[in-house]
């Protein structure tokens, strides 16, 4: 019976030794799952930083292009903007130059206008002394000098309109084809001054999308998540302090620039 009472009670501290290693093992795993979370929290933070530089990067790198793309288009619009106005200023100094002579010839044909209708004036109140001195020479033996005299005025005004005439139908001429050749120009004006703001829209439409890209906000960083082992994944040693960490499938290749820094394979913490 004594030994069984010895046996007995060392069974119970044997058990009760087990029961404290039990507890110390759970304590250690307790602790070990703290900071396995404290250290994930960590990662957590340096991954959604190193994702944040990552699209700030990827960001500043596309509005560059987006920006250098944009500069060059720019270049272009303002150039074909610009060899635009020379066409069209050569079209309005033209269309100057058409007004001007327009104004001219049509004023001398006004002033012809009114000579030619003087002329004609004229050449009626000559003709009827002329008939005068025709019935006044009738008695008379021969042509008189007054007859003579009336006879070559009516052909000398006859000639003058006749000229007068001639010159008021080409000024005519002339003023209708300046007044088409104005109605041309204006044409070509309109035309050139339509594609002058259709290139002056384009630089503006330019000019607002690169103030876009150097306005646009940074993006948003991406939520970064990473796995942790379960407690069975873990060894209860603690002599290392090696803790293993695996990211979700999903992030492995948005993690991959962070491996030169935390490897994931294996992590081994400092005492």
């Amino acid at each position: 019976r004594a030994q069984e009472e010895v046996e007995r009670e060392a069974l119970l501290r044997a058990l009760e030794e087990e029961e404290r290693e039990a507890e110390r093992a759970e304590a250690a795993l307790a602790t070990e799952a703290r900071m396995r979370e404290e250290e994930a929290r960590e990662m957590r933070r340096e991954a959604e930083a190193a994702e944040a530089r990552r699209r700030r990067d990827e960001d500043a790198d596309r509005r560059e292009r987006d920006a250098a793309r944009l500069s060059e288009v720019l270049d272009e619009l303002q150039a074909r903007r610009r060899a635009m106005l020379g066409p069209l200023d050569a079209i309005r100094s033209a269309q100057n130059d058409v007004d001007a002579r327009l104004r001219e010839v049509e004023e001398a044909a006004a002033n012809t206008h009114r000579q030619v209708d003087a002329l004609r004036d004229a050449h009626q109140f000559a003709e009827s002394r002329l008939r005068e001195a025709r019935t006044g020479s009738d008695s008379e033996a021969g042509e008189s000098s007054q007859l003579r005299a009336a006879r070559d005025e009516v052909t000398a005004l006859a000639r003058r309109l006749q000229v007068d005439e001639e010159r008021l139908r080409e000024l005519q001429a002339q003023s209708a084809a300046l007044a088409e050749e104005r109605r041309r120009l204006v044409q070509r004006g309109r035309e050139q001054e339509d594609r002058l703001e259709e290139a002056s829209a384009a630089v503006r439409e330019v000019r607002e999308a690169l103030d876009g890209v150097a306005a646009a906000p940074a993006p948003a960083p991406a939520p970064v998540s990473l796995r942790l082992l379960a407690p069975h994944e873990v060894s209860p040693a603690t002599s290392s302090r090696r803790v293993r960490f695996s990211p979700s499938s999903s992030l492995a290749p948005s993690l991959a620039p962070l491996a030169p820094l935390a490897p994931f394979s294996s992590w081994e913490r400092s005492p």
